[in-house]
């Protein structure tokens, strides 16, 4: 009986999945940071509750969160270019890792701003009318006092929505 499994094909075809590293570290690095900013920026949005950009941003982030990166993939690369036809945007000439780079950080975006509401609401209320009372501004009582807290809370769940991310990068390869 043979060998389910072979050391062979692994020294054969290490240098090739090796060399396809770079271009799935860089979807990472981009997805992040993208993820990161506008992440931030959607939980932001829904925690000081702005009437019509809150429900956006709920609706964003519940459509993303529920549907598979292979379909949200799809809908990129496939619908995007259809939509932006419609106002004589060509696309067509775009190279396919943008819509890759775009899916990705679209994605990350709504995972990361679930991540970094949950992590802002973990602060006690308390710090936050200490903060007010203390005579700090809106901008001083994030940056000195909720931010310190948030990364603490949040850095174990980026990590994890990292990890997930570069597990699914294996998924551009269908574009």
């Amino acid at each position: 009986m043979t060998s389910f499994f072979s050391w062979n094909l692994v020294v054969e075809y290490f240098p090739n999945i090796l060399s396809a590293l770079p271009v799935t570290l860089m979807i990472v690095g981009i997805a992040t940071i993208v993820g990161l900013f506008f992440g931030g920026v959607i939980a932001f949005l829904r925690i000081e509750n702005i009437p019509v950009l809150s429900q956006i941003g709920a609706i964003f982030v519940s459509f993303i969160r529920g549907t598979p990166i292979l379909v949200q993939l799809y809908v990129v690369y496939y619908g995007v270019p259809m939509l932006l036809q419609l106002i004589q945007i060509d696309v067509s000439s775009w190279n396919k890792i943008i819509f890759i780079y775009i899916t990705y950080g679209l994605n990350t975006a709504a995972f990361q701003s679930e991540t970094i509401r949950a992590a802002i609401l973990s602060v006690p209320a308390t710090q936050k009318e200490a903060s007010i009372a203390c005579g700090l501004t809106k901008y001083q009582m994030y940056t000195r006092v909720i931010f310190p807290q948030v990364v603490r809370v949040a850095l174990p769940a980026f990590g994890t929505t990292t990890i997930a991310l570069l597990q699914d990068t294996s998924l551009a390869f269908t574009i």
